[in-house]
């Protein structure tokens, strides 16, 4: 249930309840429509991994509540295996979601307030930040780890082209945090289409 804004003071005054009415209404339709094509965007990228496991979501919300897709998921992006438990009942959901939050802890990735009982029971905004932060941490770090790469080989070139001076220096700092930025809104931009 969504709860509804109420000021604290108790205008009568009409224009003041009509204005304010507007923005609630208006802020609930441009989160809904956030949260759609978060979704949308994230279903892609989670398919898009999942194509090498031969699984596939509709639902973010309703397909990974059994565990075995976001299993597969952070099987085909570590190339690890996870344990599982064989079966459909809500204890197998809840232990092998438990396994993913686990598997995610043991490398070091921060989650926040997501249990698997939260994800079992299809809570929509918790699964897009538990989606959200695997991006950010798998793939993120792959455009991270290519752009390092890049920056490497034009120190080695430069550093080769250049007549004796060797005085080169790799810094990283907040140009190259905008670049992942800019990075990642190019990520997403793929996956909205």
């Amino acid at each position: 249930m969504i709860e509804r804004f109420t000021p604290l003071s108790d205008s009568s005054d009409p224009f003041e309840k009509e204005v304010l009415n507007h923005y609630e209404t208006n802020r609930e339709k441009h989160n809904d429509e956030r949260d759609n094509i978060q979704k949308k965007t994230f279903t892609k990228w989670v398919n898009k991994h999942l194509t090498k496991t031969g699984r596939k979501v509709e639902d973010l919300f309703l397909d990974l509540r059994d565990g075995y897709s976001l299993i597969a998921l952070l099987e085909a992006l570590t190339g690890e295996k996870i344990q599982k438990e064989n079966g459909y009942t809500r204890f197998h959901k809840i232990q092998n979601l438990q396994y993913c939050l686990d598997f995610l802890k043991r490398k070091n990735i921060k989650l926040v307030n997501i249990r698997p009982e939260d994800i079992v029971e299809g809570n929509g905004k918790l699964t897009l930040g538990l989606i959200w932060t695997i991006i950010l941490n798998f793939q993120v770090s792959v455009i991270r780890q290519r752009m390092l790469l890049e920056a490497q080989q034009e120190l080695r070139a430069s550093a080769t082209s250049s007549s004796g001076s060797t005085n080169i220096q790799l810094n990283f700092n907040r140009s190259d945090h905008l670049r992942y930025k800019i990075a990642l809104r190019e990520l997403l931009k793929k996956f909205e289409k």
